[in-house]
């Protein structure tokens, strides 16, 4: 037995003279003689084989770790030596641990974390990343010791609850029912309006109106025109007497104002009292028909059937008495309360836009009022405001939002065609199965894909991390565009046949510089792909006990 490994050193010490130096002869014999690495030779033939390890034979510039060659100037799990991981997010670039900003990757210090794209940021007191990766504070709270706390006037400040908004000059406030600051810090409900649920509303009865221009909140009767409204004429409460209209915010008979003592019988028409009998109640030159004057000489009509309320008989036909206008099916109501829209009247939550009664908060033709149109931004309409769909707040619907959860170890979430998923997660979680409703689900390190003969399950799919430009030496480790991955490293050098490799050592196959000498799928040449658990050793396919 120990012939037959002197045999395999002598072979292995040619091929380093012949073919490319050895960085550590004394752990490949080490690996190849001990491979259980209890100290002690396999002199006996016994099988003291630790199969999961095999030798190793690296390139320059590589060393064995676990018995696997590695560069640690490149490999996030051995960065700078072995077992020298990076923590999340980070990755390795010349033996360092780096943090992938969108400028630049950069080292984080002691007291920093990495946040994806955003770089190095201190969660102690950064407002955009309090506590963790993309937890912002809201409003004019600001980050303290990883909390975002807000100004209380003289008092400490504090970590504002949920459903409140930090104010400032005023500290934590309930937006949902503070008419000073409703639904967001400033809002002033006004003219008597109600903050309900963040929204300034008028209380109308049981209901509750949201009012448009021109309306002003009469508390009890809702949103009205005090230019027309006969009930609240020029003031709420102020009602106009005798059958007069609200015109202009002032009562009227028609063109005219009535004296004190008359009302209104008519258009222009002010007297003591509208109806009559036969023998008294009209005017010099007029008669009394159906209870209403009519001028000497006019024909007499009975309506039928009866008018009913609101209503007076003239000419034989029912009509609105002064002071009243016809709405539709409502009948006779006063002058100036019909909102009709196309010949209906719309629900107190909807407004009239464009002959058609539409919700202002969620339409996408009128929203907010009837002159924004979000279609015409390509935008949707959310909450009486247009919003781009497509971001971490408004991502496939409107307010479907990605964020950070704690719960679910998730430390930064992001929107990818309309659907949120996992950015970062929380240090010790992992996710493996690339799912957004579960977050980081493991508090493992994935592990291999049942079923997959690769070396990695990274979000549900089975990959090769060798060369899988998305998962790159390890899971979420995406190559840069134009870049290629090759053993688990992003190569900026592509190669052809006109067009070798940087390297004498490397073999171009299938466009990827490989070498050949230690690569499982071109061992000794290109598509001589090594079977089942073998590996590749010295341009040749080995078990892991070197045979």
């Amino acid at each position: 037995m120990r012939a037959e490994w002197m045999l395999l050193l002598a072979g292995a010490a040619w091929c380093c003279g012949a073919c490319h130096p050895f960085e550590d002869l004394g752990q490949y014999q080490l690996s190849t003689l001990d491979a259980d690495a209890d100290g002690q030779e396999d002199m006996q033939g016994d099988g003291d084989v630790d199969e999961g390890v095999p030798p190793c034979v690296c390139l320059a510039g590589e060393q064995c770790c676990d018995g696997v060659c590695v560069n640690d100037q490149t490999d996030a799990k051995h960065c700078g030596g072995c077992g020298e991981a990076c923590g999340v997010g980070l990755k390795c670039v010349g033996g360092q641990c780096v943090c992938p900003a969108k400028d630049g990757d950069v080292p984080c210090t002691s007291d920093q974390t990495c946040c994806g794209r955003y770089g190095c940021v201190d969660v102690n007191a950064d407002g955009e990343h309090c506590g963790m990766c993309g937890h912002a504070c809201e409003d004019e709270s600001y980050c303290q010791l990883g909390k975002c706390l807000c100004a209380q006037g003289n008092a400490t400040p504090k970590v504002c609850e949920s459903g409140q908004a930090c104010c400032l000059d005023v500290g934590c406030v309930d937006v949902s029912g503070d008419v000073k600051n409703c639904g967001r810090c400033g809002v002033v409900c006004e003219n008597e309006m109600l903050c309900l649920a963040g929204k300034c509303g008028c209380p109308a009865g049981d209901a509750v109106e949201v009012c448009g221009d021109g309306a002003v909140c009469c508390v009890g009767a809702g949103c009205v025109n005090l230019e027309a409204n006969s009930d609240h004429c020029g003031a709420c409460d102020t009602a106009c007497l005798g059958g007069m209209g609200c015109a202009g915010g002032q009562c009227r008979c028609g063109n005219v104002m009535c004296d004190t003592g008359l009302v209104c019988c008519g258009e222009g028409q002010c007297r003591e009292s509208c109806s009559c009998t036969d023998a008294e109640g009209c005017n010099e030159g007029e008669q009394c028909c159906n209870q209403q004057c009519i001028a000497h000489g006019e024909d007499c009509v009975v309506c039928e059937p009866a008018c009913v309320a609101h209503e007076v008989c003239l000419g034989g036909d029912c009509v609105c008495a002064a002071g009243y206008e016809p709405c539709g099916a409502q009948g006779c109501v006063a002058t100036g309360t019909c909102a009709l829209c196309g010949g209906v009247s719309c629900p107190s939550e909807q407004a009239c836009c464009g002959g058609i009664c539409v919700d202002l908060m969620t339409n996408d033709d009128f929203c907010g009022d009837c002159q924004m149109s979000c279609n015409a931004l390509d935008m949707k309409c959310c909450d009486g405001e247009c919003v781009a769909l497509g971001t971490t707040h408004h991502c496939g619907a409107c307010n479907d939002s990605c964020g950070a959860d704690s719960t679910l170890g998730v430390a930064l979430a992001k929107c990818e065609q309309g659907a949120c998923a996992v950015e970062l997660c929380v240090i010790g979680r992992f996710d493996c199965d690339g799912r957004y409703d579960n977050g980081c689900e493991s508090g493992e390190p994935c592990v291999p894909c049942e079923g997959c003969d690769t070396d990695r399950c990274c979000q549900g799919q089975c990959v090769d991390l060798d060369n899988a430009t998305n998962h790159c030496g390890l899971c979420g480790n995406a190559c840069f565009a134009g870049q290629y991955c090759s053993q688990g490293v992003c190569m900026s050098q592509g190669c052809s046949a006109t067009q070798g490799c940087a390297s004498e050592l490397l073999t171009c196959c299938d466009g990827k510089c490989v070498n050949t000498a230690s690569d499982s799928t071109n061992c000794g040449g290109c598509t001589n792909k090594c079977a089942g658990a073998m590996f590749c050793v010295a341009n040749q396919c080995v078990n892991a006990n070197g045979t």
